[in-house]
């Protein structure tokens, strides 16, 4: 999972550096306790550019799947985030992008060791970030999918979500251009807020 902290450069320059660390710092503290609070999710990691990025994987000790636990993960990373409003007040949005495969995770280096994660399954699932409907706390979360995220996920799984979850697949029989990516299959996991959100409907990928 990749997750993109949105408007960082309007916060910078419209409150200043003591400002938007302090905001970025609580930001991703929420995070982090999030991660762990889920058993069987691993690797938080917060990105090297200006901070921007965090991401997550799960581990293999958990019997549940990696694309129902990671989404059910994000989903509530969303949901805590409208606890913490960026520094003018606003909600804190972000971008959520979800892939399942192989990775290679590693600590590297010995002065400022740091846990990474590497691979074409990481590249994806930026890239579905960064091309994502933004998530709006409180609102509703759009977490983008690539295809064997989206067929891996179960209704068991996403039961774990305790309000509205459905799949909404782009593109229909066709796949659709994502940037950076070139065609593919991919779809939108939301989350509907508010009471009365007990219904949860999960459609299939088109076959080709």
């Amino acid at each position: 999972m990749f997750l993109y902290l949105c408007d960082f450069d309007t916060v910078l320059k419209a409150h200043g550096n003591h400002a938007t660390i302090q905001w970025i710092s609580k930001v991703y503290v929420l995070l982090d306790r999030c991660v762990t609070s889920w058993d069987g999710v691993e690797g938080a990691h917060r990105g090297d550019d200006e901070h921007r990025h965090y991401t997550v994987m799960k581990n293999q000790r958990v019997a549940l799947s990696s694309a129902d636990m990671v989404a059910a993960c994000a989903a509530h990373m969303v949901a805590e985030l409208e606890a913490i409003p960026r520094p003018d007040g606003r909600p804190t949005e972000v971008q959520v992008g979800l892939n399942t495969g192989p990775v290679c995770a590693e600590v590297i280096g010995l002065a400022s060791p740091r846990f990474s994660i590497f691979g074409d399954t990481v590249n994806t699932a930026s890239r579905l970030a960064s091309n994502a409907k933004r998530c709006i706390p409180g609102n509703e979360t759009n977490v983008h999918l690539s295809e064997s995220t989206a067929n891996a996920l179960t209704v068991d799984g996403l039961s774990m979500l305790s309000t509205e979850a459905s799949l909404e697949f782009r593109g229909g029989l066709e796949p659709t251009h994502v940037k950076g990516k070139g065609a593919m299959h991919h779809a939108y996991l939301h989350r509907r807020w508010g009471e009365g959100c007990s219904e949860r409907s999960l459609g299939t990928l088109p076959q080709h």
